[in-house]
């Protein structure tokens, strides 16, 4: 039988480890995707299409089946979700074109600088689609403001789809029509831009 000191002494060690674990921060995966019914991934009865990814996160997590949007388009519903606005309360928060302005003012408080003030490193991957810069915008130079300045520390994402092939999202942006691209500020502060010389770009209809 363990020595009651021992015994003691390890409880208190089970304890501490208990605590610190319990006092890591969970990792936040938010995954959001324009114009998903309720009925398109196969977890809810889809059948065109399997999901096996998203029905592992239904059945391994926490599953909701009732639902509310601030809004049924891309740009006004990302912009609630990440300002805590609805999007009808500011002019501006339409479905934006390519070569929008940022629509979200550097400063003000959103989802990812709050998250940020809790002692997590964030970072948005994918179509942005909130506008960058403020005004005539450089596609071969530094692009600022943009998502580095609003709470994120890393961006790997384009402007919006329609004009930005998916399939080259990254921190160079591949720019349709001038086959330029350029790279986001670092959360440094320093950027870097670069124009290839002979790009080769992914063939986005297929």
């Amino acid at each position: 039988m363990m020595p009651f000191p021992a015994l003691t002494a390890a409880l208190v060690l089970t304890g501490l480890v208990a605590t610190a674990a319990a006092a890591a921060p969970r990792n936040i995966v938010l995954i959001y995707a324009d114009d998903i019914g309720y009925g398109d991934v196969s977890c809810n009865g889809a059948t065109a299409v399997q999901t096996p990814n998203v029905d592992r996160i239904a059945r391994d997590g926490l599953r909701f089946t009732d639902g509310h949007s601030s809004s049924a388009t891309c740009t006004p519903s990302r912009y609630a979700l990440l300002t805590g606005e609805y999007p009808w309360r500011k002019k501006g928060t339409g479905v934006l074109p390519g070569d929008a302005r940022l629509i979200v003012e550097p400063g003000r408080t959103t989802l990812a600088s709050q998250l940020q003030r809790a002692g997590y490193k964030t970072g948005i991957v994918g179509k942005w689609h909130l506008g960058l810069g403020t005004a005539d915008l450089n596609w071969n130079g530094e692009i600022s403001p943009g998502p580095l300045d609003i709470g994120f520390d890393d961006t790997f994402s384009s402007p919006r789809p329609a004009t930005a092939c998916r399939a080259c999202m990254s921190r160079t942006v591949a720019w349709s029509g001038s086959i330029s691209a350029t790279r986001f500020r670092s959360a440094s502060g320093h950027g870097s831009a670069t124009t290839p010389s002979a790009p080769s770009i992914p063939n986005c209809s297929k």
